[in-house]
């Protein structure tokens, strides 16, 4: 048989050259980077998305049990209600801060500070009884049966509601340099990411449960603490073990219970008192000694040692709100994250820590009353120049001058006190002739434009003091009876108060039989005879020991509330508005 042979020298073999190979790797390389890439914007959109939804969702919930809350407000926005009617209180506490003010920082490092002006004014208290219209509050109550302790849950259609923030402080070490870049010392640094938590309390008004349940005392119960040798329900106030004990039953009390209640020190010889808890009736809460967190009972006093404070000598009226962060009955002013906190005041703590808490990672909480005759101010926009810039709007030189404010196309704005741009922008000329003068630390005299009247602002916004440079300017608007408003001073002095408040107060301080003004006369402005103030008139208003901070009615308030999400990058704002006095 002819054997047949296969000859391959004609044919050749086919295969990828290096280069090739190489060429291909890149091109493969560089659409995974691609794909890779696209998937890291789809990942980070969808993030920033869910931030967006979720601060939004956040946001709702609260902006809505605000809004329920002011809209269950139990009594006019008016000063002077009658205990015996009933009808509860508003009480809205304005701090020193205003977002006029931005925090000054060295964000990049470059040894020059700049403003950061996404936080705000963020240390204003909002206190008032509300009756829900609908689902009935609800809250947490803890009764002592036989020595043992029962938790349960109570509801009410009547609360007293409290809405403050305290500033989360979030102690950061930098390895690399000399220590802390926050050393949890209760002062607010955005560069590590400290900012406000809002708080809100809702304590349920049960006078039905003031049962005589201890025999001779027509009290609901004892404070009592639970030691191992047993309960304690008896503190020598000079003892300072026994204030250790009072202290612990009170942040006990507080942590466990949401219910409106005072406390009665009743003499048990001596030094020692007994507390009795007194469930509040609307007509107690009228008065400011029976509110939440207006009697500070025990605190650190002078060094490390524990202090009695619940007399009036030093803690008498007019019973300002306690925020002092070493007492048990205030409301903390700030707390250091990671830490043990010794001193957390009235948050709910333990088993029950975190059931007030409303919204984290907040920049402002903001409250301001509206003020019918509070001054609208003009605001040269961002590109810091009156008119379009660059361009005589008037024809009229100077270029950029006041003269040509809110010239069409401009990006000039109107602005409110407190607001950013109503004393940045002040000028420095007379020509205005319906200018304000605003006063000065020194420097030369600068005015701003008024251009309307009628806002939301701070109490007490004519004390607020402003930066313009390296001088300190506040508004001068009541040199002249013609810029003076309802909220624009400060609180009466009848009222004693040291801070701006605005408060519906009570009648009774001017018949409870205490001295009040100090005058050595008790209740002479309702004691039915003329003692002073306008001649010939019985209990006029001269003859009053004491006076509402504001004695104007309060048509409206507005909560503005800022929020952060620091992964995503998110702000967020939102406003609730609630008018009391409809037309």
């Amino acid at each position: 048989m002819q054997q047949r042979r296969t000859s391959t020298s004609g044919s050749r073999q086919l295969a990828f050259t290096l280069v090739e190979l190489l060429v291909s790797a890149a091109i493969t390389l560089m659409l995974v980077y691609g794909l890779a890439q696209a998937f890291a914007v789809v990942s980070e959109t969808v993030s920033v998305n869910r931030a967006s939804v979720e601060m939004s969702t956040q946001m709702r919930s609260v902006a809505l049990r605000l809004q329920q809350d002011l809209e269950g407000l139990t009594l006019p926005a008016l000063p002077w209600p009658r205990p015996e009617s009933g009808s509860g209180y508003l009480e809205y506490f304005e701090g020193s801060n205003h977002d006029g003010t931005g925090l000054t920082l060295d964000l990049d490092g470059d040894g020059t500070p700049g403003e950061n002006t996404s936080f705000g004014d963020a240390d204003d208290i909002l206190m008032l009884t509300s009756r829900s219209a609908d689902t009935p509050f609800r809250g947490s109550y803890t009764v002592r049966i036989g020595g043992v302790k029962t938790p349960t849950k109570i509801e009410s259609d009547l609360a007293e509601i409290v809405w403050w923030t305290t500033l989360i402080d979030t102690p950061v070490i930098d390895s690399t340099a000399d220590g802390f870049l926050d050393s949890g010392n209760g002062s607010l640094n955005a560069e590590t990411n400290d900012s406000y938590t809002v708080y809100r309390r809702s304590l349920l008004i049960r006078p039905d449960l003031n049962t005589n349940t201890l025999a001779g005392d027509p009290y609901w119960k004892l404070l009592d603490i639970q030691l191992t040798a047993g309960i304690k329900n008896t503190f020598d106030t000079t003892v300072q073990q026994d204030l250790v004990d009072l202290r612990n039953a009170l942040r006990q009390f507080y942590a466990e219970n949401d219910l409106s209640v005072h406390f009665e020190p009743i003499s048990a010889g001596g030094s020692s008192f007994r507390f009795y808890i007194i469930a509040n009736t609307l007509e107690d809460l009228t008065m400011r000694e029976r509110r939440f967190a207006h009697r500070k009972i025990v605190a650190v006093g002078s060094g490390s040692a524990l202090e009695y404070f619940m007399t009036e000598a030093k803690w008498g009226f007019p019973y300002q709100i306690n925020r002092d962060a070493t007492s048990a009955t205030g409301l903390p002013g700030n707390i250091v994250r990671g830490y043990t906190v010794a001193n957390p005041g009235v948050v709910k703590t333990g088993v029950h820590q975190g059931e007030d808490v409303m919204l984290a990672n907040t920049l402002a909480f903001d409250i301001r009353a509206y003020d019918p005759l509070a001054p609208l101010g003009g605001f040269w926009g961002e590109d810091a120049s009156w008119g379009v810039k660059g361009i005589d709007d008037d024809n009229n030189a100077p270029t950029d001058d006041v003269l040509e404010a809110a010239a069409p196309n401009s990006d000039d704005e109107c602005v409110s006190p407190g607001e950013r741009g109503f004393a940045t922008t002040a000028f420095n000329t007379t020509s205005i002739p319906e200018s304000i003068q605003l006063s000065s630390s020194g420097g030369t005299a600068r005015y701003f434009l008024p251009i309307g009247r009628g806002a939301f602002v701070d109490l007490n916004y004519a004390g607020k003091s402003h930066a313009a440079g390296s001088t300190t300017y506040t508004y001068n608007l009541l040199s002249s009876t013609a810029y003076s408003s309802h909220f624009s001073s400060s609180v009466a002095s009848k009222s004693k108060l040291t801070t701006p408040t605005y408060d519906t107060w009570s009648s009774h301080y001017e018949y409870d039989g205490r001295d009040q003004n100090g005058n050595g006369t008790s209740d002479e402005g309702g004691d039915g005879i003329d003692n002073g103030g306008t001649t010939g008139i019985v209990d006029d208003a001269g003859e009053r020991e004491t006076s509402p901070p504001y004695a104007g009615p309060l048509r409206a308030l507005q909560i503005r509330i800022r929020m952060i999400e620091h992964d995503a990058r998110q702000i967020r704002q939102f406003s609730v508005t609630s008018n009391f006095r409809p037309e």
